[in-house]
């Protein structure tokens, strides 16, 4: 299972889940349902291979999600009831320890990725267009206009004037 997914789809859930508490629809089981589902997410990463493709950062967020679920956990199940508000603010802490952990697991991807792409020779047209997209905003590289010699001729035009020759 993919980590990011994983923790994007929880997030999801979660956040519907604090939105229909400020909506004033929530009852106290549905909590403990948000909790157990995290629990899945503590699973996953309790196996060698997801863990280990945690950096080094992404291992100290794990560390804090993994605080904040019991911190969860046991304030939703206690016998005694708890101040519905008390749980609401664990959710949103347990929601911006999960956001700290994607964008850790997005930065580990988009890094891999851009040192396999480092690794291949770089051509001489990447070179080339690396140069000529260089000082242009980002909008102006993905609409990058064509100078007048790269523009392709009217055929019409081409062939009147070998007629003409």
């Amino acid at each position: 299972i993919d980590s990011r997914s994983l923790v994007n789809n929880y997030l999801d859930m979660l956040a519907e889940s604090l939105h229909i508490h400020i909506a004033g629809k929530s009852l106290p089981r549905e909590y403990l349902l948000i909790v157990q589902m995290g629990s899945v997410l503590a699973e996953h990463f309790r196996l060698p291979v997801n863990y280990s493709a945690l950096s080094d950062d992404g291992k100290r967020v794990h560390k804090d999600l993994i605080l904040i679920l019991r911190e969860c956990l046991a304030a939703v199940s206690l016998a005694t009831p708890v101040d519905p508000k008390r749980i609401v603010k664990r959710l949103k802490i347990l929601y911006s320890v999960l956001a700290k952990l994607r964008d850790v697991i997005d930065k580990n991807v988009h890094d891999s990725v851009f040192n396999l792409s480092s690794r291949r020779p770089i051509t001489n047209a990447t070179r080339t267009l690396l140069r000529s997209c260089k000082s242009k905003s980002k909008r102006q590289r993905s609409f990058v206009k064509q100078s007048r010699d790269s523009v392709v001729p009217d055929p019409h035009n081409y062939t009147s004037s070998i007629a003409s020759s």
